[in-house]
């Protein structure tokens, strides 16, 4: 990990991952504060079911790679499920964040903000991106509360890059 040259500047690794006791709900913590919150369903024959009504139990796996360019991938699934049951993320994000709805470009691109169909979501102020992979349906949308919300649907990875502009856009 990259140490911080000013006493603002967010670190070049990765985000903490904390789940509830339920194995229900997950938290990311970067820097010391919290960027993003979700709970996970499963979708059984076109039901939202709790974890608990499903018989499943959550399982979210980290792992991050690079020194210089960080990559985190996150990958939320379920243990127990069914034969076509769908795996179902909701999650918020602070609206303290300075940030804009984008999509994810591989090779990494500079962020270019979008109304509809944002699979990214870009923090200014820290300069990092949190996205979701091909793969799971759904969006990233800015509620009226000034809230960045999400849902998504289907094999669930999310993918967060700190130092985005910085480092991976080069």
């Amino acid at each position: 990990m990259t140490i911080p040259t000013a006493i603002n500047e967010a670190p070049n690794g990765p985000v903490q991952l904390l789940t509830d006791s339920k194995k229900e709900k997950f938290r990311l913590d970067y820097n010391g504060a919290s960027i993003f919150q979700g709970s996970v369903k499963v979708r059984r024959a076109d039901a939202d079911l709790s974890l608990k009504d499903a018989n499943v139990r959550l399982f979210v796996l980290s792992k991050y790679d690079g020194w210089d360019v960080v990559t985190q991938t996150i990958r939320v699934g379920v243990i127990g499920a069914l034969d076509g049951d769908l795996i179902l993320l909701k999650g918020v994000l602070p609206e303290t964040l300075g940030g804009m709805l984008c999509r994810s470009e591989e090779p990494a691109t500079p962020p270019e903000p979008v109304e509809t169909d944002a699979t990214a979501f870009y923090c200014i102020d820290h300069d990092w991106l949190l996205s979701v992979d091909e793969g799971a349906v759904g969006a990233f949308v800015t509620a009226p509360s000034g809230k960045t919300k999400m849902e998504f649907v289907g094999d669930i990875v999310l993918r967060f890059r700190p130092w985005y502009g910085a480092r991976h856009c080069r």
